[in-house]
């Protein structure tokens, strides 16, 4: 089976992050009594702020590692050296925006910003080498001992009343303890040697093209979140659209586990694999969907009752996972058929609708318009992904989003005749599940494959 080549990989990825997700939300029910949710907004405004500028030194850097890191591992030092570099000269530019930008409360945590700007730069580059050369489990098991500290630190310090800075340093802890051990992986594994002039060109020419699809995709979820105080929005409200996104985060991360391995498997046997990518990742991800649709509620309700007025904007959240599936997978695709074009014009699409949606419907709608803009930039951007793809990648998704409607179907007339949400959960899930079977998107043996294949690998 063909798949099975990134499949492996990438569930092993899926599960991995599954565990850190699941450790995330324990992260969050546990901190969430101990921190406000206007404590909670203002932390998620400094980390999207954080993430926002390291997407943007990143470029689209992690591409070229993992698509070519086995082939030369002197890509790890050059790519390290570059990245850090970036972010040294970027530095005042960043800390210039951030201090006439936000309010004292947050200036504050300028110093943090600088010690995360680079230790995230440091962990990128390390993690994508590790999983370019298809280290999944060190790396899964890296971000294990990461967020066990992160948990640590955050109820330490969120116990003493820190609120804000609980989490803030939580984070800075978490990238020293994986930055010190991915590391310490990577020299035994790839080694610190540094590339030419040669290796340097083509490492730059690769990020520049992927840059804009990164940077759309990532600036799509956070960049609304850094945007929003500006808008007059309370940090309260900030917090509760934070975890909403991060909820429809983990909902899509499979699809975009798969997504990033099918790179080094596809460059490896010189084929692209991300057709079945993108159909094992839709077939796994559309139930999930539809439970997010019809019960947002009740999920984000798992976190705490003061999160469950973010309901509709999970809502529109849970609406965009299909077509940042299709993206992602178009990006990995453009990536091993060398169409730098359509990478650079669909990333530009996407930055550009995402835009003109912020200035619009945020005015317009308020926070939720931040959700309707993030949602509208990954359909908009999704319409020439799928133009420019073959036939059977539309026959996915369309069989997909039948599943959808037929698991909403489903939780809908339940919802409509009174049943309890805990019973139309499970029957949504179910009824959308049995159509992915039935409409052979994915088989049960193609799963049972995937799972021997991988407990006899792993």
């Amino acid at each position: 089976m063909e798949e099975n080549r990134f499949a492996v990989s990438g569930f092993l990825l899926f599960l991995g992050t599954t565990v850190v997700n699941f450790g995330n939300l324990i992260f969050w029910l546990v901190l969430t009594q101990f921190v406000t949710t206007s404590e909670v907004g203002q932390a998620s405004i400094v980390i999207s702020f954080v993430v926002v500028s390291t997407t943007i030194f990143q470029l689209g850097m992690e591409y070229p590692l993992l698509k070519s890191i086995k082939k030369n591992p002197k890509y790890f030092g050059t790519s390290m050296i570059l990245e850090l570099l970036i972010i040294l000269i970027s530095l005042p530019i960043i800390l210039y925006i951030f201090l006439t930008t936000y309010e004292q409360s947050l200036q504050q945590f300028d110093l943090i910003i600088v010690g995360l700007l680079l230790l995230m730069g440091i962990a990128f580059v390390s993690r994508f080498s590790l999983l370019g050369m298809q280290k999944v489990k060190i790396v899964i098991l890296i971000m294990i001992l990461g967020n066990v500290t992160k948990f640590t630190v955050a109820i330490y310090f969120a116990f003493y009343g820190f609120g804000t800075s609980a989490i803030l340093i939580s984070f800075i802890a978490f990238f020293i303890i994986v930055d010190v051990l991915y590391l310490i992986t990577v020299r035994k594994k790839i080694g610190f040697g540094l590339g030419n002039l040669t290796t340097v060109k083509e490492i730059i020419k690769s990020s520049l093209v992927n840059a804009p699809g990164k940077l759309s995709r990532i600036t799509a979820s956070r960049l609304t979140v850094i945007l929003l105080p500006i808008y007059g929005i309370l940090d309260s409200e900030i917090g509760t659209f934070y975890i909403a996104l991060m909820i429809s985060i983990v909902a899509a991360s499979f699809a975009s586990s798969l997504a990033f391995m099918v790179i080094p498997a596809s460059s490896t046997k010189n084929k692209d694999l991300s057709t079945d990518s993108l159909r094992i990742g839709l077939g796994f991800t559309s139930p999930l969907i539809a439970v997010l649709i019809v019960a947002p509620g009740t999920i984000l309700g798992l976190i705490g009752p003061a999160y469950t007025k973010a309901d509709d904007i999970l809502l529109v959240f849970s609406i965009g996972i299909l077509p940042y599936i299709i993206i992602s997978n178009t990006i990995s695709k453009f990536n091993n058929l060398n169409k730098s074009k359509k990478l650079a014009l669909i990333g530009s699409i996407q930055i550009i609708s995402l835009i003109i949606g912020i200035l619009v419907l945020i005015p317009t709608f308020g926070i939720i318009g931040a959700a309707y803009a993030t949602v509208l930039a990954f359909f908009v951007s999704s319409i020439p992904s799928i133009v420019w793809s073959e036939r059977m990648v539309i026959k996915h998704v369309l069989k997909s989003s039948i599943s959808i409607i037929i698991g909403l179907g489903s939780g809908y007339l339940l919802t409509y005749y009174n049943f309890e949400v805990y019973f139309i959960i499970p029957v949504t899930f179910m009824a959308s599940l049995i159509l992915i079977f039935l409409l052979r998107i994915i088989t049960v043996s193609e799963i049972k494959k995937i799972i021997q294949t991988n407990l006899r690998k792993n």
